[in-house]
């Protein structure tokens, strides 16, 4: 599980969030495991002890303040809502009105809670719960990232309950946001060190446009940085030693994060593991790139919910000049 981020949250993290548009909601997901099952029959009867269950929804922001500065109801959007157990989608709908409380100190108890009963009848019960460390705010736009229970002491639980049985789940933790997903495209070529050099990402909450990535398997000690695109070319096209994958599109070309301004300096160089190492410190952990909230064109637009953007890394590769591209990956915000 990704280490949980400081319970408190800089100023930054409100400016980071403004490049970002969330388009007036925010995404409530909350994943566990299964301790107990005691489902014989009815719909969640194929559930076992061990399997991963996830359940998420989406809340429309700002909230109703119950106790001012303390407590937040926020409005769910039923036809967000989802159940997957062993990432396989479940049966169950709400039933309007739902609601998603945040309680911030009351009663010296944060939460985070959603209990709802669904439309055949079963009742699901989300609770995250800590000591006054787990908020500082009830506020969800300044609660985007991963919370989970610090003090075991206190409940922090997913049940799911009716007259056929019930599943008790331990619950990891729970995300807040709009979490940024990442796959593959185009075959990369083989660099100077007989491999491939290849791209992953991460979600990053609190910085940017919310997406690490890195770089594996380069020419330790060669120079390079980060290509973008709104468009791909699912053949690519041969360049030097590698291959190209990007498209320009109207009105984006194909962007280079060469720039030195608003974190889009992205230049590096892969060390002794071959890991792509960030010499601009754009990157919070030192390797790889912090993706971020403005795009190397002009006019500088900014990453918007919704998009999704492609990209490649450019790296040097051998001598006299030669050059290679990792394999791409897609970003959707």
């Amino acid at each position: 599980m990704r280490p949980s981020p400081p319970n408190w949250f800089r100023l930054g993290l409100f400016f980071g969030l403004c490049g970002l548009s969330f388009a007036g909601d925010l995404a409530v997901t909350a994943t566990g495991t299964i301790q107990s099952d005691q489902y014989g029959t009815g719909p969640y009867a194929a559930a076992q002890v061990g399997d991963e269950v996830r359940v998420r929804f989406e809340v429309v922001v700002p909230g109703q303040e119950v106790i001012p500065g303390h407590h937040q109801r926020y409005a769910v959007d039923l036809a967000t809502f989802e159940i997957t157990i062993a990432q396989v989608a479940q049966p169950g709908a709400l039933v309007a009105p739902a609601f998603f409380d945040v309680r911030d100190d009351l009663f010296q108890v944060d939460s985070l809670r959603f209990s709802h009963v669904l439309d055949h009848g079963e009742l699901l019960e989300l609770e995250l719960t800590a000591d006054d460390h787990l908020l500082r705010t009830p506020n969800l736009e300044w609660l985007v990232g991963y919370h989970s229970a610090t003090q075991p002491q206190f409940p922090h639980q997913l049940r799911i309950s009716g007259s056929d049985g019930w599943l008790s789940v331990e619950l990891d933790q729970i995300v807040v946001g709009r979490e940024v997903t990442f796959s593959t495209f185009c075959d990369p070529l083989a660099n100077s060190t007989g491999q491939a050099c290849t791209l992953s990402g991460s979600w990053l909450p609190l910085v940017g446009a919310q997406a690490h990535l890195e770089a594996t398997q380069g020419p330790p000690g060669a120079f390079g940085y980060f290509l973008i695109s709104s468009a791909i070319d699912a053949n690519g096209v041969l360049l030097s030693d590698g291959r190209l994958c990007l498209q320009g599109q109207a009105p984006y070309p194909v962007g280079r994060f060469n720039v030195d301004s608003q974190g889009r300096q992205s230049v590096g160089s892969f060390d002794e593991y071959g890991r792509f190492q960030n010499y601009a410190g754009t990157s919070e952990i030192g390797s790889g790139f912090d993706m971020p909230a403005h795009l190397p064109f002009a006019g500088s637009p900014t990453v918007q919910a919704g998009q999704t953007w492609h990209v490649q890394l450019w790296y040097r590769d051998g001598l006299f000049g030669a050059s290679n591209f990792s394999d791409g990956l897609t970003v959707r915000f």
